[in-house]
């Protein structure tokens, strides 16, 4: 019901970028000092490009417009608050190989979150808004053969519920991250 609009919408979107001369009938010669942007979404990617383009535009005084569905700033990296507990919600990692992630925290003076070894945990659980439809165990011993049982016995649960799909991810996301 909503594929077609949004399809529309996307193609439309695409040729006013693609090509902006047919769109800018009413733009200035002065060369710009009146240039606005939009950006939808604030997430990581749209606030970086919301920075990127007030510190190194050309034009003095970019006109930044973002539009966010949500009252936060984050996109998916955020957490919900569940039953008193908090909890991290979608994209609240940054792997270290991410390199321009990596250098906009560093830009930004953000500081990364090791979990400590209480907080760290080989579980791992699927939750689909009402219970979870896939939980492994947990370990949280301080000898580390009994963290080894319990990641084997979790590696041959997950391969007889999801076979070869996950080793053929692993390859897969090993060959991106290099």
């Amino acid at each position: 019901m909503f594929m077609l609009p949004l399809k529309i919408l996307t193609l439309l979107l695409f040729f006013c970028l693609t090509f902006p001369h047919i769109s800018s009938s009413t733009s200035t010669s002065s060369g710009g000092d009146d240039a606005t942007v939009c950006i939808i979404g604030s997430g990581i990617g749209g606030s970086s490009v919301a920075h990127f383009l007030r510190q190194y535009s050309t034009n003095h005084h970019p006109k930044i417009l973002i539009f966010e569905r949500h009252a936060i700033v984050g996109g998916r990296m955020a957490t919900v608050t569940i039953g008193g507990d908090a909890f991290e919600a979608g994209a609240s990692i940054l792997h270290p190989k991410n390199y321009h992630a990596s250098n906009y925290t560093d830009l930004l003076n953000l500081t990364g979150k090791i979990p400590s070894s209480s907080e760290s945990s080989i579980s791992l659980g699927i939750w689909d808004g009402n219970g979870f439809v896939v939980k492994t165990l947990n370990a949280n011993s301080n000898w580390g053969i009994v963290n080894k049982i319990v990641s084997f016995f979790n590696g041959i649960y997950l391969f007889m519920r999801y076979g070869f799909s996950l080793v053929k991810n692993g390859r897969v996301c090993g060959r991106y991250s290099e």
